[in-house]
């Protein structure tokens, strides 16, 4: 598959996803003509479209969630939100761990074959400690 193919299907994934529904109205440069149908185009066509129809800071703005997009479909990862004190709480484990990502984390967590008890200790002592 030639890049380009590979970058119009990651266009049409986008579109198809509605994130140009986020597209703010004060990214537009004619508020009342609202965004401009570019489902059936391809990304150039699209591109040329929405810059003629967007203010700078706007096209700059729906262009780099694109781009967001895109790394975070090729590298099939996503985004999590948890409390600070979630997040500390995995932060403690990680350091009794000795591991360097929260991936790693979470595969020992979810792995069947661990024994939790050591961990679950820790989550504990770092939850009393605040």
């Amino acid at each position: 598959m030639k890049n380009s193919d590979n970058k119009d299907a990651m266009w049409h994934s986008y579109v198809e996803e509605g994130f140009l529904e986020k597209i703010r109205p004060t990214d537009l440069i004619a508020i009342e003509s609202g965004i401009p149908d570019v489902n059936e185009m391809d990304f150039q066509a699209a591109k040329q479209v929405l810059q003629n129809n967007l203010t700078p800071q706007g096209w700059t703005r729906l262009a780099a969630r694109f781009r967001k997009y895109k790394q975070r479909k090729l590298a099939q990862s996503t985004t999590i939100t948890l409390h600070k004190v979630t997040l500390e709480k995995l932060y403690a484990l990680k350091q009794y761990l000795e591991v360097d990502d929260y991936e790693t984390v979470f595969d020992y967590l979810l792995d069947p074959e661990e024994d939790l008890s050591d961990a679950l200790k820790i989550l504990f002592d770092s939850r009393n400690s605040k």
